[in-house]
Parts: C-alpha cells; sequence; structure tokens
C-alpha cells in the first residue's frame, strides 16, 4: 500500500463548546462547520479535524492524556512562533503537561484539550527530513 497522509483527524468530545473555544480561539484552526450538540469541523492546515459531540450514553475512550495518550495530536507551530504558542499556552486555562526537545534541536509542548485528549506542539521544521 501507498499513502500521501492523513487528511482526517477524528476526536470525540464531551463537551463540543469547549472543544470549539480550544480548537479555534486558543489554536487557530477556522472553523468549517458547526452543527450544535453533533460536530465541529476545523480547517488544520492540509488537514480537517473533526470533534465529534459523545452520543448519550456513550462513553469517552480511556481517561485523561497524561494517563492513556488515547487520541493524540500533533501540530506543528507557524515559522517562528513557537515560543508565542508556547507563553499563550502557559497563560490560558489548559493544562500544560511537558515541555522537551526531539532530536535536531526542535523543541515541543504538551498540554490537555478539554476532553483529555493529548495535543503537542511541535516547532515548526520538525517533520522536515
Amino acid at each position: 500500500m501507498q499513502f500521501i497522509g492523513i487528511r482526517e483527524i477524528h476526536l470525540k468530545s464531551r463537551n463540543l463548546r469547549k472543544s470549539l473555544s480550544f480548537y479555534q480561539d486558543l489554536c487557530g484552526f477556522p472553523v468549517l462547520s458547526y452543527i450544535k450538540d453533533k460536530h465541529a469541523i476545523f480547517n488544520a492546515g492540509s488537514n480537517l479535524l473533526y470533534c465529534h459531540q459523545l452520543k448519550s450514553g456513550e462513553e469517552f475512550p480511556g481517561g485523561s492524556a497524561a494517563e492513556f495518550m488515547n487520541q493524540f495530536l500533533s501540530i506543528e507551530a507557524s515559522p517562528g512562533e513557537f515560543d508565542n504558542n508556547l507563553d499563550e499556552v502557559r497563560d490560558s486555562e489548559y493544562k500544560m503537561l511537558s515541555e522537551g526537545q526531539y532530536d535536531r534541536n526542535k523543541r515541543f509542548f504538551r498540554m490537555e484539550d478539554p476532553d483529555g485528549n493529548l495535543v503537542e506542539v511541535v516547532e515548526f521544521g520538525h517533520w522536515d527530513m
């Protein structure tokens, strides 16, 4: 098999309004579609991010990101914006989990979204080979 890449990411949400605020306001992803109590779709660069409201009686998969890393999203910072992104998250209500550096001197930080999904932000150029 050969693939071009991942184009859609789907996450479950306990509170779609909070997910909308996190991914639109903090992460800056434009909203392409929003249907109350159903889903929000964001333009995440060359990918689409779907946040689906849990249905009545549906259970959330696992606990918090710190415990399970059940659903995991990695975002590449815009060129030169990593430090600004880090400061903005530090000043926000969202839980910072860790900071570090990968090989090739590219930094990262990890936080939880409102549902406990792990969201990692990596410095621009991390995936350049």
